[in-house]
């Protein structure tokens, strides 16, 4: 999957896994310091764990890789390019979110 729509789909599933904090947002803004620092603690796990995830992915797919023949491992390889690439923009997403504002982190997610 490429790194841009591995991060929209996980904008995607953070609405739908947090969607008090969704609805809460389109409610009841301005927050008061608690729950904006909720929101954006839940922001910050959440991009955290997507670098995670990414590459508990590309682990997973190297140990499957190895139940292939060599010889056909690395046009498999070549059919799935993106592991590296989208890894890398979840880190360095992780990284600037971390010097955003609530507000920013709302709006750069999408919510």
């Amino acid at each position: 999957m490429a790194p841009d729509d591995f991060l929209t789909i996980g904008n995607g599933l953070f609405s739908e896994r947090y969607v008090g904090i969704v609805e809460y947002i389109h409610n009841a803004f301005p927050f008061d310091e608690a729950r904006e620092s909720y929101i954006r603690q839940s922001i910050l796990r959440w991009a955290e764990s997507q670098a995670g995830f990414a590459q508990s992915s590309k682990d997973s797919f190297e140990s499957q890789l190895l139940l292939f023949p060599e010889i056909a491992q690395g046009a498999v390889r070549s059919t799935f390019p993106n592991f590296d690439a989208a890894h890398r923009a979840a880190v360095d997403r992780f990284e600037h979110f971390k010097t955003l504002s609530t507000q920013q982190l709302i709006e750069a997610m999408g919510l």
